[in-house]
């Protein structure tokens, strides 16, 4: 089992064996308030062609659902994708932020990709 500490305390915890086996199991109710508000930016590594994908949504469950159904024009050739690294923000101007942030700056991207490398080498 994989545990994914996010911001502002929040904590999910998805199946470790790809993508398409994702389930969040039941939190406690105060917790499903404060999700509600949750946006993530997110990597998902091809298993077809080893190669990442950085979005980011308010519902990651259903997000990597659409990605693995091939509902997303610029994956699905690519499926199918496991989740690799997410971040949790209460702000859509911060996770946007970063969100550009991993995508225009290839510094930041090979920093968190050192950091996280044995989660995008598997």
């Amino acid at each position: 089992m994989l545990n994914f500490i996010v911001n502002k305390g929040l904590c999910l915890n998805f199946q470790a064996e790809g993508a398409e086996n994702l389930e969040r199991k039941p939190l406690p109710p105060h917790h499903n308030k404060l999700l509600n508000y949750v946006l993530c930016i997110y990597i998902i590594k091809s298993i077809k062609d080893k190669q990442l994908y950085i979005g980011y949504t308010n519902n990651l469950l259903r997000r990597i659902k659409e990605h693995n159904s091939k509902l997303n024009i610029s994956t699905k050739s690519r499926t199918p994708f496991k989740l690799v690294y997410y971040e949790a923000y209460h702000s859509r101007q911060d996770a946007t932020k970063r969100e550009s942030n991993l995508k225009l700056h290839a510094k930041a991207l090979a920093q968190l990709t050192r950091r996280i490398r044995n989660s995008v080498a598997s």
